[in-house]
């Protein structure tokens, strides 16, 4: 409670039920009991009560509130790197992206993770995919120079990738939904003259062929971060 001495006996002062302390007439000095003061004026309205509000307090710079990060809601949030909402999964542990199995590999950047199995696994193209969608991913779609070059780090000569025109000759697309924007043919192909090589390998020259989805190449997989972006 703070004293509070006015310049005139008819002054009125009253709490509301808000807290906030009503002047009804002129100037009154309030004086704090270590001397502080303050005026008060009549038309001054409701004095604050120094409570909080529950509006988000803005950022330096004045503009919106700097994101939070709702670990569990579906959405992927800076800081986070993946959000599968309210499902378990073992690729992604309190909203950080696992992939640290002995075959796996995470591109810092995006923290997409790639599982290479090279020698231990040599299959047709429709294998490959299934050991890729069980493995919780698909067979890689390369987006960018970025992610090619990331990729041969680790990836050789005679690997799969996801790229194929099985539905329509000479449109090629990914197994997954990914716009095939980015490509590195090897001069002379696609060469596809009798319809019969429908499928896309990285060739001894890492550059790419397109091949018979039934010949036998090693398996590249990638996951992509559980959640929704914003």
């Amino acid at each position: 409670m703070v004293p509070c001495r006015c310049a005139s006996r008819s002054r009125v002062l009253a709490w509301t039920a808000t807290g906030a302390l009503l002047a009804a007439t002129a100037a009154c000095s309030l004086t704090s009991l270590d001397g502080f003061t303050a005026s008060a004026r009549a038309d001054a309205g409701p004095i604050d009560s120094g409570r909080a509000t529950d509006a988000a307090a803005p950022t330096d710079d004045g503009g919106d509130t700097a994101a939070v990060s709702h670990c569990g809601n579906g959405i992927i949030e800076p800081p986070e790197q993946c959000d599968p909402g309210m499902t378990t999964s073992e690729a992604c542990v309190d909203c950080k992206v696992v992939c640290s199995g002995p075959d796996e590999h995470e591109d810092p950047t995006t923290h997409h993770c790639y599982a290479y199995y090279g020698d231990a696994a040599s299959e047709r193209w429709d294998v490959a995919r299934t050991t890729c969608t069980t493995w919780g991913g698909a067979l890689v779609a390369v987006g960018s120079a970025n992610e090619y070059t990331f990729i041969l780090g680790f990836a050789g000569k005679d690997t799969w990738l996801g790229a194929t025109d099985i539905a329509k000759e000479g449109d090629f697309m990914w197994s997954q939904p990914e716009p095939f924007t980015f490509t590195d043919w090897e001069p002379g192909y696609p060469s596809d003259t009798d319809h019969t090589h429908n499928c896309v390998a990285i060739a001894a020259s890492l550059e790419w062929q397109d091949r018979p989805c039934s010949s036998t190449n090693q398996v590249l997989c990638e996951r992509l971060p559980l959640g929704t972006r914003p």
